[in-house]
């Protein structure tokens, strides 16, 4: 996981599966790798050996199986590619209203 990540407070990321042969181990696989900024909503999982590009938005209740190119909106169960987004600045502007409204509430 690189920088400026959200994820929401239910999303699960699995990195390890079990070792068929003891239970009571994990299996080594490949792992799964998530570039910067990218954003995950509610209820999404992402699965083993996924990577994901820079700049996704993972919708609420996805199931990503597979790997994803930067800038791509993933919805679905099993998840797909709905769209291609090119809006680096907006992401940038989430972050800095997050940031803006965070401090608010704490008083700064």
């Amino acid at each position: 996981m690189e920088d400026n990540v959200i994820l929401a407070s239910t999303v699960k990321i699995i990195s390890a599966n079990y070792d068929r042969t003891n239970r009571m181990a994990c299996a080594e696989g490949p792992s799964t790798c998530l570039r910067s900024r990218y954003w995950t909503c509610g209820n999404a999982m992402i699965l083993l050996s996924v990577e994901l590009g820079d700049d996704c938005i993972i919708g609420v209740g996805a199931v990503v199986t597979k790997s994803f190119p930067a800038g791509s909106l993933i919805m679905g169960e099993p998840a797909k590619a709905i769209r291609k987004r090119h809006v680096r600045c907006a992401f940038k502007n989430l972050i800095r209203s997050i940031s803006q409204q965070t401090m608010l509430v704490m008083g700064y």
